[in-house]
């Protein structure tokens, strides 16, 4: 895009307030474009502005989880500022990343671009010549996710948890999408296997406190989530679900003092 090009040019020039300015604008009308979210991360970063870099780059990754630069440049961050758990799972991203062939980088950049149908054509001509490949299967779902085809997606992600269970991004999306179906107590029970393989993840360890208080059990989300919190800087999004676990269970008081 014209933009991002211009961006682009500005930053290399030693432009840097005018490349931010531009992705700014662009983000304003597109927020979920996730290479405009790490050109911004670098932009901001050469400027000086290390806080603000990192925002972008989460920003980046949650919108193209595919974006190795930003993966890298979180964990360099995460790092930093003395967060030795957020820099070692942004690692695992980016060796995750790296390991990847080629191809299926291309796809999941195509997919979060919304380019669908040539995602999808790539995606199935790669699965033939590997057919038990977890992460095109993995992709093959989101896609499924996309056009409505929930229970095929569904299928597929059992099978690449299937073809390798230690695999955390098809494990999660696996167990995000059981409980999207209403599938909690698979969901649950999902997402306890995955955290065999992975002890202490965070990640998992939501999922599962979440999948607790699905079923009825806020008891036990509260207990994960307690135990969390000294792990985690900043932990805003989990405060947030400890309060709804404590207003389910009826502690009033305790859900007002979370959300604050």
């Amino acid at each position: 895009e014209p933009q991002m090009v211009l961006a682009l040019c500005e930053r290399r020039a030693g432009k840097g307030a005018a490349a931010i300015k531009t992705l700014e604008t662009l983000l304003e009308r597109v927020p979920t474009h996730g290479r405009a979210w790490q050109e911004l991360g670098h932009c901001r970063r050469a400027v000086g502005s290390p806080d603000a870099a990192a925002y972008a780059y989460r920003k980046a990754v949650d919108a193209n989880d595919y974006l190795v630069g930003s993966w890298q440049a979180i964990a360099a961050y995460e790092a930093w500022i003395g967060n030795q758990l957020g820099a070692r799972m942004a690692g695992q991203e980016v060796s995750y990343l790296q390991g990847l062939p080629q191809q299926l980088v291309a796809i999941g950049n195509l997919l979060n671009d919304r380019r669908f149908e040539e995602a999808e054509a790539l995606c199935r001509e790669f699965l033939e010549t590997h057919p038990d490949s977890a992460e095109a299967k993995r992709l093959l779902a989101k896609m499924g996710v996309e056009f409505g085809r929930m229970e095929d997606a569904a299928r597929l992600l059992e099978q690449a948890v299937q073809d390798e269970p230690k695999n955390v991004r098809c494990g999660i999306d696996f167990v995000n999408l059981l409980s999207k179906l209403h599938r909690y107590e698979e969901a649950y029970n999902a997402a306890q296997a995955l955290a065999k393989h992975h002890p202490g993840h965070p990640n998992i360890e939501i999922l599962i406190a979440s999948q607790a208080a699905h079923l009825g059990r806020p008891e036990e989300a509260v207990r994960i989530y307690d135990a969390l919190l000294p792990k985690l800087q900043a932990p805003t999004q989990l405060l947030n679900f400890r309060a709804l676990a404590l207003n389910t269970q009826g502690d009033q008081d305790g859900a007002v003092s979370s959300y604050r």
